[in-house]
């Protein structure tokens, strides 16, 4: 398969090249009925349309190259649906609609918000660090939320080929990312997507289209290493193990809905014994963790109902989970008290401490919650000091 393939690139590898061989393969043999065609000579542009006579009617196709069967894909094997250059091109995109006015930033993305009315005026443009927007009904540029529209371009760096997880998190919308043009995602009613895609090294263009259709507007996209994407686990095994190496670490708590930038930075206070942090939240977000006072961080948990949060900024070799449980919540339900057998911590409500196990998970494992924090929306948490003595630990707080 893989001579008859190089034999229709001829060594032509550019996006001419692979236009003229996937014309060349399907006048042979990728659509039955169809009558032969001789090949195309290489007098070929950017937009392809074919007109093929079949029974008397005259059809308009795009010619796509059907995809090879490859079977179960594995995480270290590059399939050919896999890479970035076998995703369908988008040949009419929005920049080349509405003739956007652009650079490209080496970091972040230059973003354009219109109104679906008249989308090619642009109300206004400027410069993001992410691609996410989130209001409701006409609270950003009296734009109603159900005709808000944006168009984002950036540069992606890629210094080493491999795989990369495309995650596009939105409410009920339609949207397209585009990275070198080449459609990644591509949807048209809402909730979240995910694709996998190998991307060479080198830097590439991405585009992300965006049209609401809702009272809410609610999106967000991130391109992530999947090195960095950790599979969901059962964090029972590891946390056990935990205790068992370490019977004097505690754990501090930070629960969220949303983030306010797609990121909540926690600020790690000095603790002289080793610690466990359970993150939750309901969005995806990246956790960042600000650790300046080199605290032993020995674990993490972490859980979302939305698939995408990573945690960074650990510098220290730490057991990082993704639990394959309900997110804990971000509501202070937890009451905490001295007794004989120093601090301890009571879960009030089920849906503070999830699935993890049945009961108090903390008080299985004995790892006892010395602070809590907890927002409907941030993008930064800060605990207080801790001395290690029960009686000054300070109280237990939620942010509004």
């Amino acid at each position: 398969m893989e001579e008859v393939i190089s034999e229709f690139f001829d060594g032509d590898f550019s996006e001419a090249g692979k236009k003229l061989a996937f014309l060349n393969m399907f006048s042979l043999n990728a659509c039955d009925g169809y009558s032969e065609m001789p090949k195309v000579t290489p007098n070929i542009d950017d937009n392809i349309e074919i007109e093929i006579e079949k029974d008397s009617e005259i059809l308009l196709e795009t010619v796509i190259l059907p995809p090879i069967e490859t079977g179960a894909e594995d995480d270290n094997i590059i399939t050919f649906d896999s890479h970035l250059h076998n995703f369908p091109l988008a040949f009419n995109t929005w920049n080349d609609t509405y003739q956007f006015n652009h650079d490209i930033p080496h970091r972040g993305y230059q973003v354009f918000y219109m109104h679906s009315d008249n989308p090619s005026k642009v109300i206004e443009r400027g410069y993001v660090t992410g691609v996410a927007k989130k209001y409701s009904w006409s609270n950003f540029k009296n734009i109603p939320s159900e005709k808000f529209m944006a168009y984002w371009v950036g540069s992606l760096s890629v210094p080493e080929s491999g795989f990369y997880q495309v995650l596009m998190s939105k409410s009920h919308s339609r949207a397209r990312v585009l990275i070198d043009k080449h459609i990644i995602i591509e949807d048209n009613k809402g909730g979240d997507d995910m694709q996998k895609v190998y991307i060479p090294a080198g830097n590439h263009i991405v585009e992300v289209e965006y049209r609401n259709g809702w009272h809410t507007t609610d999106v967000a996209m991130d391109i992530s290493p999947m090195d960095n994407v950790k599979q969901a686990e059962d964090p029972n095994q590891i946390l056990s193990t935990i205790k068992q190496r370490y019977p004097d670490v505690v754990a501090l708590y930070a629960g969220v809905y949303e983030a306010d930038n797609q990121a909540v930075v926690l600020d790690i206070p000095a603790i002289s014994k080793p610690v466990v942090l359970y993150l939750s939240s309901y969005e995806a977000i990246k956790w960042q963790i600000n650790n300046t006072r080199n605290t032993n961080i020995v674990g993490v948990v972490y859980v979302s109902s939305h698939k995408g949060s990573q945690v960074q900024g650990l510098t220290q070799q730490s057991a990082i989970i993704n639990a394959d449980i309900k997110n804990f919540g971000y509501k202070n339900n937890i009451v905490c008290h001295c007794n004989h057998d120093g601090y301890q911590c009571n879960v009030k409500a089920a849906h503070v401490a999830g699935d993890i196990s049945t009961g108090n998970p903390y008080q299985k494992y004995g790892i006892d919650i010395i602070q809590f924090v907890g927002s409907y929306s941030t993008d930064y948490f800060t605990f207080q000091p801790y001395s290690g003595e029960c009686a000054t630990v300070s109280s237990i707080t939620t942010k509004k």
